[in-house]
This record gives C-alpha cells, structure tokens and sequence, in this order.
C-alpha cells in the first residue's frame, strides 16, 4: 500500500523518518520536506503539515498530485471537548467538519456550499486502525467527530458555542478537516489519530500540569501508534 502520512510535530517526523528504509527526500513548493521510502509492505509518503487548513490543505494536495497515496492518514494533537477523551487520550475520527464554517440563512453550520457537512473518514480504514489500536492496552481509544477552524479554542464562549453546535464532536484541532476536504475533492482514502493536548479552557491544576507536560510525552504516543499502525495495515 502507498501511504501518505501527515504528521503534526517536528518530534514525530524525526522519529518517522528514521524508521523508513530506502528514504529520499524531496523537496516541496513550500520549502518543506516530504520523505518517501518503505516501512514493512507499504510504500511511505512523510511530511509535516504546518500549522492551519491552508497549510495542511496545499501538503495533502501536493502529496496526492505528486504521488497518488491509496490513502493518507493525519496524525496530531487536538483539545479534548470534555464529552469522553481526556488528555493523553488518543481519538480517532469518524469524520470532520469545520467549526468555524457557516454559508449563510439555510447552510448547516459547519458546511462548505457544494460539499458535505462533514467530511466522512473511509470506514474500512477506519476499522482497520481502530482495531489495531485498541490492541495497544496502554492508551485509552475514542473514536468520534474532529472540528477544526483556524483558532486555538481557549476561550469559554468558543468552547460553549461549539459543543452546542457540535453536540457529538469529542475534539478540536486545526487540519484535519481541511485535509479530508483535499482528499474527498481528490477521491482519496483519508484517516485521522489525534492526541488529545488539554481540555478546552480547563483550569484544573491536574490539566494544567498536563500540558506542560504534553509536548514531551505526545510524540512518543503519536509514534508508537502510527508505527504500529504502518506495520500491521
């Protein structure tokens, strides 16, 4: 299988790359990396996306143009919606949709005129990675809506507003949904795993001090996952 892999912190994509064997490095219209070589049975497509929908969207974009992945999995971090996923908590979605998106009287929000509300994750793939997760005994594994929009959703009116819109969303990120729109407009295979950071606005001493906390352990996470994702697709 060719798969392309979108990964979210420098961390992750240091620690992807050494596992890939005959890697060569290209470089992108960006002036960023993207990486290519195999991991077991499956041909691998690596880069960073940068941080927003335009710059993950034009990464997911020039991967497929350039080497037309069977599909393309994003990894990250999100903020938890204090539904189900606590920090450290891995969720992987079922589908996206934007929270910050409205067309006007009559469009759904969250809806792009033209498009779906949300973008679905393809159900086999899907599966296929939640069972291999879940036989990873040491995380705790959710699956559910991703909601993504430009901003870091820190603000307590912000996080209100999108749990009323969103009721069966489990958490906030900043790329996913604008990676799936680019696979979806492509007819790509698209999958998402997200480590959950914080919850939004949480002001306990506990969550706090798991952020600071965060950006070391999460990159092992997020690694250790996609590893074992590759190996056994």
């Amino acid at each position: 299988m060719r798969t392309g892999i979108i990964v979210a912190m420098g961390k992750e994509l240091k620690q992807m790359k050494d596992l890939i064997k005959n890697r060569e490095i290209v470089s992108t219209e960006s002036g960023d990396e993207i990486i290519t070589g195999e991991v077991g049975n499956n041909e691998i497509i690596l880069t960073k996306s940068g941080i927003g929908k335009v710059c993950s969207a034009i990464k997911c974009m020039e991967i497929i143009n350039r080497f037309a992945p069977d599909c393309i999995i994003n990894t990250g971090v999100a903020g938890g919606l204090g539904n189900v996923a606590k920090p450290l908590d891995v969720v992987i979605g079922t589908d996206t949709t934007y929270h910050d998106a409205w067309c006007g009287e009559g469009s759904p929000r969250g809806q792009i005129s033209g498009f779906p509300t949300a973008f679905p994750c393809d159900a086999q793939l899907t599966e296929r990675i939640l069972d291999i997760c879940k036989g990873m005994s040491e995380y705790s594994i959710y699956p559910g809506r991703l909601c993504s929009g430009d901003s870091f959703i820190a603000d307590k009116t912000d996080y209100e507003r999108i749990q009323r819109e969103f009721p069966d969303a489990v958490a906030v990120d900043m790329e996913s949904t604008a990676i799936a729109q680019v696979c979806y407009m492509k007819k790509t295979k698209f999958a998402c795993m997200k480590i959950i950071s914080d919850i939004a606005v949480g002001d306990s001493k506990e969550n706090i001090a798991l952020y600071n906390d965060f950006w070391n352990i999460a990159p092992e996470i997020s690694f250790n996952i996609i590893k074992s994702i590759i190996e056994k697709l």
